[in-house]
């Protein structure tokens, strides 16, 4: 059924990973959790309301917002902004609304930020700040996102270590200007799965 599916125009709801398992359909035998997930969740629908969305407009892709750093969140240790500032042994992560954490990378790191970066961590005395983002097709808000992640490690201002949490189908692109983009690139540009390698060795 899920094969079927993918050969339509439009799935029946929406969800990230559909781009790249129609563009990789032997992700399908790799990712068994996302498969029964997504199975789920159509059978939940039933077949009415399959056929009621596949015939609806499509949508445009919208970035995932939060979900990185909840996951974040319940994966490391997290600390509000005084907390934060103090600690100096281990791995935290700042916990803060929006304003102050934004207020935080501008004057107290310096880096020349307009919004707040999806991560800002500490391990031991050194700052690691970051973006997040899933490709889960190519073009539109996708690109804009990609441009989001390269130019805040191309912001050579501040007292941070800088990171590209990328994710999606650009990895499976055989021949993609992102991917030429990384390839030249000497960041840290990986996917999420490798967050927790990363911070034994950062900056290495």
């Amino acid at each position: 059924m899920l094969n079927e599916l993918l050969d339509l125009e439009k799935f029946p709801y929406k969800d990230s990973y559909i781009s790249f398992l129609r563009k990789d359909r032997d992700a399908i035998k790799r990712n068994p959790k996302t498969v029964k997930r997504i199975a789920g969740r159509l059978y939940e629908m039933g077949i009415d309301k399959i056929i009621e969305n596949i015939q609806a407009p499509k949508e445009a892709n919208q970035r995932r917002g939060s979900q990185f750093r909840n996951w974040s969140f319940k994966t490391f240790a997290v600390k509000n902004l005084q907390d934060f500032k103090n600690s100096e042994k281990g791995l935290v992560l700042l916990n803060t609304n929006e304003q102050l954490a934004m207020n935080f990378c501008q004057v107290e790191l310096r880096i020349a930020v307009t919004k707040r970066p999806d991560l800002v961590a500490k391990l031991n005395k050194q700052y690691i700040v970051g973006e997040s983002k899933f490709a889960s097709d190519d073009g539109g808000n996708q690109n804009t996102a990609f441009k989001d992640g390269i130019d805040l490690i191309n912001n050579t201002s501040g007292r941070a270590h800088k990171v590209f949490l990328l994710d999606g189908v650009v990895w499976i692109a055989k021949s993609d200007a992102k991917i030429t983009a990384i390839a030249h690139s000497t960041a840290n540009i990986f996917s999420e799965i490798l967050l927790k390698e990363f911070f034994k060795s950062p900056g290495q």
